[in-house]
């Protein structure tokens, strides 16, 4: 049979092809993950449509396959009545048969059981997974598995005596001349920018935050509340958000075929997230409600979820604002992209010390430099910098933040 690329919504024309988990002449079963797509919107793992043996690929990880198009040609298995398959299925050559139907052990010396889904946060985390002991049924590789293991590892490596070196070795710079192709997350990201800088007449406005209170602060809460820490983004989120409510034309996207500046009655936060593939724009969606405390609750597993590509579709779409920081890595400044339709985006960068001059005192401070790039059709400069004094303000007393 040949199978064919469902249509996964939101109005998709293709996708492209990230992973296949089954390889050309592998046994699957059927609903079992067969390959892994990525659309505009998500990663996606489809499953097999029928169990089988797959004949060929419809195409080759980094090619793009349109909605109809054929994605594999499965030769069916036999009736289930004789037995059923089981095993790893994101692996070839790991699959057995029990007359039960019960989960086979994986023969010697095989490939551990694990999901695709784990197989990657082992990737993430650098486990190899043959060296984890699965406690899921049958001796299934679980998530926790794999965290534990890495979780030990860290300790084991922490132990490691001055000038002796780690097991794992660090991954090889790229080579000069070598070419790397633009592929899944990346392809999407070079679109986007590239389409956005084309259709955008972007500008960006630059303000400088005392927050030289909210270091302190934050200072004093990690200091009551350990070990649970509370990081900068959520008050620059809340900050941001109380801003939004006095400058309401930020929340905004700008619908060009009517030519029409819409005004979103809630604010869908975008964040920006720092991925292994590339950015990606989380989504919390009306967090306009939300204080510092609500926002220091879901903004971490929000981002932990986009950085290993587990969010659902929801989550990675219908942002109406969108908040990009790059304070822990460095640089004074940048200008970011606006993530169209939205009409802004703001910039959070690294906290600095410097000397201010205060009522005649030369004082040490902490600074901020807060960047707005904007939609130059939706509103004007001086708009935009409004928004940034009144957000410079909110950060200079973060105690309102915390209690409001």
């Amino acid at each position: 049979m040949e199978f064919r690329l469902p249509d996964l919504g939101e109005g998709m024309a293709e996708a492209e092809v990230v992973r296949w988990l089954v390889a050309e002449g592998g046994r699957v079963a059927e609903d079992e993950p067969l390959v892994e797509v990525e659309t505009d919107k998500a990663l996606v793992q489809i499953p097999s449509p029928a169990a089988g043996v797959v004949v060929r690929h419809g195409a080759r990880e980094g090619e793009r396959v349109p909605v109809g198009g054929v994605l594999a040609v499965i030769e069916a298995a036999p009736s289930a009545d004789a037995g059923a398959i089981v095993g790893d299925l994101s692996e070839p050559g790991t699959l057995a048969v029990e007359d039960d139907g019960r989960a086979a052990q994986p023969p010697a010396g095989g490939r551990r059981l694990a999901s695709p889904a784990t197989r990657r946060l082992a990737r993430d985390l650098g486990v190899d997974l043959d060296e984890v002991r699965g406690t899921g049924p049958d001796g299934r590789v679980t998530p926790d598995d794999v965290r534990q293991a890495a979780r030990a590892a860290a300790t084991a490596a922490a132990a490691v005596p001055a000038g002796a070196h780690a097991a794992a070795p660090s991954p090889a710079p790229a080579a000069p001349g070598e070419r790397i192709p633009l592929r899944g997350l990346r392809r999407r990201i070079a679109e986007r920018m590239a389409q956005a800088h084309r259709a955008v007449p972007q500008v960006t406005v630059v303000e400088e935050a005392d927050v030289t209170e909210l270091v302190r602060l934050r200072a004093q809460l990690n200091d009551q509340l350990s070990p649970e820490r509370v990081g900068y983004l959520p008050f620059f989120a809340a900050a941001a958000l109380r801003a939004l409510a006095l400058h309401p034309i930020l929340n905004a996207s700008l619908d060009g075929d009517r030519e029409e500046i819409v005004l979103h009655p809630h604010v869908n936060l975008g964040v920006a997230v720092d991925t292994p593939e590339g950015l990606m724009v989380a989504v919390l969606p009306e967090a306009e409600a939300l204080g510092v405390r609500e926002l220091a609750r879901a903004l971490p597993p929000l981002v932990e979820a986009a950085r290993r590509r587990e969010l659902p579709p929801e989550r990675l779409r219908g942002s109406t604002f969108t908040i990009t920081s790059a304070g822990s890595v460095g640089g004074l400044f940048a200008t970011p992209i606006v993530n169209a339709p939205e009409v802004a985006i703001l910039g959070v960068h690294r906290i600095f010390e410097k000397l201010a001059l205060r009522e005649g005192q030369v004082e040490p401070r902490h600074a901020v430099y807060l960047s707005l790039s904007f939609d130059h059709r939706a509103l004007d400069g001086a708009e935009a910098s409004r928004y940034l004094v009144d957000l410079a303000r909110l950060l200079a007393r973060p105690l309102q933040l915390l209690w409001s």
